[in-house]
């Protein structure tokens, strides 16, 4: 119960969750590719993922999944763990680059 300078009386109910929700996005990657997987997770509730528009998710509302980006360069995808009106979330540096071209002389 809480009172103000005017004895006006609220009686509010927190409740207080029996476990801390915690994202985790993995490490950060630096790749010579344009795609990978994505391997989060939290000690309880559902994971998903966020990012700017130019990633492809092969299923962005599951923890595991692999992301593709358009065009080379690092950014930051989210982990967004969820558990009823509770959220974490962890960032995730990635660098994609595109693969070094090989070229083959005969002799």
């Amino acid at each position: 119960i809480v009172s103000n300078e005017d004895n006006c009386f609220i009686n509010e109910t927190v409740i207080i969750p029996d476990v801390i929700l915690t994202a985790d996005a993995g490490a950060d990657q630096s790749l010579c590719d344009m795609q990978t997987q994505l391997a989060g997770s939290s000690n309880v509730g559902t994971v998903s993922w966020e990012a700017s528009p130019q990633f492809t998710f092969t299923n962005p509302n599951s923890g595991n999944t692999s992301v593709q980006a358009t065009s080379p360069g690092t950014y930051i995808i989210t982990c967004v763990a969820t558990l009823d009106d509770c959220i974490d979330t962890d960032e995730l540096s990635v660098t994609f680059a595109y693969p070094p071209e090989i070229t083959v002389n005969t002799i």
